[in-house]
């Protein structure tokens, strides 16, 4: 049979021909028999290829040529397949490719893309070059013998001799056995050398396929510069680096004082993080000369765009080594500044000067500073006076007092001062004192005064408000212009309902009879204070014994949980009085699910017959949880007896009294033991023989020891009545204004 063929059926032939032909051509790479040598014939004047073949070993062993080298490649038809030119090596085969591994005083040159050579001598006998089948150079290991320069993959290295060299998959790792120099920079950008020197033994190097440092693990024998991600850091004699995932951990030696870490690059790595410790315990200087350690173990200083602290306790001591101040950084970064002109304003710092200290916040809560005895300001403070101090949403400044004066503090935002276990803290441009302790938790306070300087000022430094400051054993006080008090005694509430006073006389009171002495109309305060001061009596002792009377009389003749007891007819259930509010009405307490309606109307009947009418302020239900109703009767009754709530919370175990109207029928009253407290820490649980709540019972009281600690709600507990718990009622109480009335109510004498 004749075929035809056509001009497409030849156009496939020649090009199925060509492609055997370059297949035949690369199977003499890919399956190698030997290496291509070309050497000079004297006859024909040229060089020309001679193969040799790899012996039993798979080896070709290669001397010198006459002092020369000898020119090897893979194939003597395929361009670019040169080994390079070798002397006083073996080549072996490795598949597709070779391996030339270096004899003593072996050399190779390779001559790669557009004409560039690159030389490798002075080699440790049995370092290995791998190149594939198409002769690039894929691996390397290998040990140098002298100071010389290698390149890989277009990078230069400039080491001292024992330097031992990795290389695969474009990445190099480069470890200085013998210690010593390490220059490394890219073929097209030389005026970019990085030079790192006085690298002690066995200091290791990775670079990127982009010849970029990632790894480092070195130590130093004398000053050196680092330089990594566009940053400088002068390293100190003896230094620890450890430089991976972006982070510069740097151990430095006890005393070494720590430099900024400089940019040297316009593309510098702003994430780069710089961390900086030392092996000691004694903790690491700071630029300013200062020493800071970690109270509690390691210490650990860090720096980016400025040095900071990790969430810990630190101690810092002067220049002079002398014990300073504790710093407890309630973030995870507080920085550290010691000079003004460097501080950014929109971050959490603590500036450290000659002359003065601060820490600033301006959108949050910053480091908590504590002042030790002996410090650069001069503060007078020991082991039983103490200050302490905090910036939140502003700032706080300790300024260095001038000869005897005490020192001065100037706060913004709502920032903290402790001054013993007492904190001070300013709000919103107010300024109050406080026994929350907010600071006091986080330091070992003293127990005697401390006093000083307070301004209030706003975040620019403008003052607001001046104080002076005083803090003794059982409360504080403040020395204020008169004008700023509003009582015969001129003294002052704080937020949480202690008192202080520029009065002597007033702020030796003990808080009990203090409270006693707010409750009163202004007429009985003008009466008590002219007693106090210079009337039939003179002295805080004989105030405070008069005002003990008045109490007593008040606890005899007004405390009594039946008579305060009543059932509220309108909207239904029981409830309790529990004091007389400073203008002299009655405040009655039930249960929130009755009614929380500001303004509704409430009928009460008490046991003795008498009705009173009321009006609702307000209060709390959400189901099982809180359950609190205020009522305030619409008239003065005088003598009317209460019960105030008490400032304690009762415990498992504890005997009751409960009082209600079951069925909105006669007054029922209960001895019940509490079987425990619970329910996500509102409820209560008892036992007794009312068993669950009954309609009418909600809202009654129960109470121990002439306290009321709890008013039934209307959700069992476990099988048992539920009741919302004294620590809830107190809270509510101060959130409606109400917090006087705890513990101690209303007066005797009005």
């Amino acid at each position: 049979m004749k075929i035809k063929t056509g001009k497409y059926t030849k156009l496939i032939l020649l090009i199925g021909f060509v492609f055997i032909v370059l297949f035949l051509k690369m199977s003499s790479v890919l399956a190698l028999n030997g290496v291509y040598f070309y050497q000079y014939d004297e006859t024909e004047k040229k060089f020309t290829a001679v193969l040799k073949e790899f012996d039993a070993k798979g080896e070709i062993d290669i001397g010198e040529n006459n002092g020369g080298y000898y020119m090897a490649y893979l194939s003597k038809d395929i361009p670019g397949s040169s080994i390079g030119y070798l002397k006083n090596v073996k080549i072996k085969n490795n598949g597709n490719g070779v391996i030339v591994e270096f004899k003593e005083g072996g050399s190779l040159e390779r001559h790669e893309e557009e004409l560039k050579k690159y030389l490798y001598e002075n080699i440790k006998s049995g370092g290995k070059f791998y190149v594939d089948g198409k002769a690039k150079l894929t691996k390397a290991d290998f040990v140098s013998t002298k100071d010389g320069s290698y390149a890989l993959n277009g990078i230069f290295y400039e080491v001292s001799a024992g330097a031992e060299f990795n290389y695969e998959n474009q990445k190099t790792k480069v470890v200085l056995n013998n210690g010593g120099i390490l220059k490394y920079y890219a073929e097209t950008a030389v005026e970019k050398k990085k030079t790192l020197e006085n690298v002690k033994n066995n200091g290791e190097f990775r670079f990127n396929e982009k010849g970029e440092l990632i790894v480092a693990k070195f130590e130093v024998s004398a000053d050196t510069d680092f330089i990594v991600k566009g940053h400088k850091y002068s390293l100190a004699s003896n230094s620890k680096v450890n430089f991976e995932n972006n982070q510069v951990d740097i151990v430095v030696s006890e005393g070494t004082k720590l430099s900024i870490p400089e940019k040297v690059e316009d593309d510098a790595d702003a994430d780069l993080l710089f961390s900086f410790s030392t092996d000691s315990e004694k903790g690491v200087t700071l630029p300013s000369g200062d020493v800071i350690e970690n109270k509690d173990g390691k210490t650990v200083v860090n720096y980016r765009d400025g040095f900071f602290l990790p969430n810990a306790m630190y101690k810092l001591k002067n220049s002079e080594g002398v014990d300073d101040l504790l710093i407890k950084t309630n973030g995870d970064e507080t920085f550290l500044y010691f000079n003004l002109d460097d501080i950014n304003n929109d971050r959490s710092y603590v500036f450290i000067g000659e002359d003065k200290i601060i820490t600033s916040f301006l959108s949050g809560e910053g480091a908590n500073l504590f002042i030790l005895p002996e410090n650069r300001l001069g503060v007078k403070t020991t082991s039983d006076n103490t200050i302490a101090f905090g910036a939140k949403n502003g700032r706080v400044t300790i300024v260095k007092p001038v000869g005897d004066e005490i020192p001065g503090i100037k706060m913004s935002g709502d920032s903290f001062v402790t001054l013993d276990k007492r904190s001070f803290y300013a709000e919103s441009g107010k300024f109050y004192l406080d026994r929350k302790q907010i600071l006091a938790g986080d330091f070992d306070n003293g127990k005697y005064s401390a006093s000083a300087k307070v301004s209030v000022v706003d975040n620019d430094g403008n003052n607001l408000q001046d104080f002076d400051l005083y803090s003794n054993e059982r409360d504080h006080y403040v020395f204020a212009s008169e004008s700023d008090f509003k009582s015969p005694f001129k003294y002052y509430q704080s937020k949480s309902g202690f008192y202080f006073s520029s009065s002597l006389t007033f702020n030796q009171l003990n808080s009990e009879s203090q409270k006693f002495y707010d409750s009163l109309d202004a007429k009985k305060q003008l009466e008590i204070a002219g007693y106090a001061n210079g009337g039939e009596k003179a002295g805080s002792a004989d105030l405070q014994i008069l005002i003990k009377k008045l109490i007593d009389e008040e606890i005899r003749i007004r405390q009594n949980p039946v008579k305060a007891s009543f059932r509220l007819r309108y909207p239904g259930g029981s409830g309790t009085i529990i004091g007389v509010d400073k203008e002299g009405y009655p405040i009655a307490l039930t249960a929130g699910h009755i009614t929380t309606q500001a303004g509704a109307y409430a009928k009460m009947e008490f046991a003795d017959g008498s009705v009173l009418e009321g009006t609702t302020l307000g209060g709390v239900y959400n189901g099982d949880e809180r359950d609190f109703c205020l009522i305030r009767l619409n008239s003065k009754v005088e003598g009317i007896p209460y019960v105030p709530v008490a400032s304690f919370d009762i415990k498992a175990g504890d005997v009751v009294m409960r009082i209600g109207t079951p069925d909105m029928g006669a007054f029922a009253y209960t001895n019940a033991r509490v079987s425990e407290v619970g329910g996500n820490g509102y409820m209560l649980g008892t036992q007794d023989s009312v068993g669950g709540p009954i309609p009418g019972e909600s809202g009654g009281g129960i109470f121990i020891n002439g306290r009321l600690v709890g008013i039934v709600s209307v959700t069992n507990y476990q099988g048992w009545g539920g009741y919302t718990p004294t620590s809830v009622i107190r809270e509510l109480l101060i959130k409606y204004g109400y917090g006087y009335l705890i513990k101690l109510s209303i007066v005797l004498i009005r």
